[in-house]
Formats: structure tokens, C-alpha cells, sequence
């Protein structure tokens, strides 16, 4: 093999470690950013929301509340479980999500850092209510939802009400959680 040769060899093994999405062989993983990759329907999320209709408005809210209200203190904090349901949110609205996200819980401080001391792990589980909303449109939808939260030693807070909406990438895309509110 000539230098020549061993040279347009690696160069092409170059240009094809930039080009993979995903390039494990190169040394380096690049992951796919969060969200739907393309249109909607099952298969359109990244696991583990691979499973969630994101032509379902209702089915993305509901995911995203129980992952943002699920977290395993000793090993999360609020933020982490907002992060944990990003491929749900909207790529505009996720920073302020995050910002918010110890305010959305309805426990303080010292309860979330009991909550980690005795490894709690806390598992979401919103409904959405029967209360009125607006009328819904061709790009967004907004509901009252409860959350449940069932910890792991028994009884948890009591159910509160989340106001969620969700708005369409486009027509024919996903719906995105926009906005997620904890009335006061």
C-alpha cells in the first residue's frame, strides 16, 4: 500500500466518522437531539417515549407530566426530571422548564432532601380532569391535569392540579408540551 493509498483510506474513514449520526466506531457518540425526528405517530420519540402517539395531544401531555413528576431524589433533583422528559418539550420552552422545575413540585426543600436521604423514589401519575378548557385548535390544546404522586413508602402528597398545554410542530407534526403551569 502506497502513502497515497493509506491516506485516501484514512481520509475516507475521516469523512465517514463525520458524516454518521451516530458514531460509536469513531470513538465518539453523537447523540440525536431530543424531540420527534420527523412528522407523527408511534415510533416518533426516542425511546423510552418511542411508544407515545405524538399525533395525540392528550398522550403527550400525559407522558410528559408523569416523567417531570417522577424523579428518584436520592439521584435527582427537579431539573433532572424535567430533563428526563425532553424529547416531550418544546426545544423553546425547555430552559424555562428547567428554571421552574422546583417550583412545580409541591414539596419544599427539606422534604425533597428527606425524600433523597431515605431513597424515596416518587412515581407520577397524571390524569386529565374534567375541568373546562379552551377550545381547542388545529395548533394547540390546553388541559387541567392531576398528579398523583405515589411514593415508594406508602402514601404520598396529595393529588394537585397541573395546567399543560401543548402546541403542533406543524400541521401534519408532534405535538410538543409548550407550557406547563402549577396553579398557586
Amino acid at each position: 500500500m502506497t502513502i497515497a493509498t493509506a491516506a485516501t483510506k484514512s481520509t475516507v474513514a475521516a469523512l465517514i466518522c463525520v458524516l454518521s449520526t451516530d458514531v460509536t466506531a469513531c470513538g465518539v457518540h453523537h447523540s440525536n437531539p431530543p424531540g420527534p425526528t420527523s412528522g407523527c405517530g408511534p415510533g416518533t420519540f426516542p425511546v423510552p417515549y418511542a411508544r407515545i402517539d405524538s399525533c395525540s395531544a392528550p398522550a403527550v401531555l400525559l407522558a410528559a407530566a408523569n416523567a417531570v413528576f417522577s424523579a428518584r431524589p436520592s439521584e435527582q433533583s427537579p431539573r433532572d426530571a424535567v430533563q428526563s422528559a425532553a424529547a416531550l418539550v418544546a426545544p423553546g420552552y425547555l430552559r424555562a422548564l428547567e428554571d421552574a422545575a422546583a417550583i412545580l413540585w409541591p414539596v419544599t426543600g427539606a422534604t425533597w432532601a428527606q425524600w433523597a436521604t431515605a431513597d424515596v423514589r416518587v412515581r407520577g401519575r397524571a390524569r386529565i380532569s374534567a375541568d373546562d378548557h379552551p377550545a381547542d385548535t388545529a395548533s394547540s390544546i390546553s388541559r387541567v391535569l392531576v398528579i398523583a404522586e405515589d411514593l415508594s413508602t406508602g402514601a404520598g402528597p396529595a393529588p394537585f392540579p397541573v395546567h399543560m398545554q401543548a402546541a403542533r410542530t406543524g400541521p401534519g407534526g408532534s405535538w410538543l408540551v409548550d407550557m406547563v403551569e402549577v396553579p398557586a
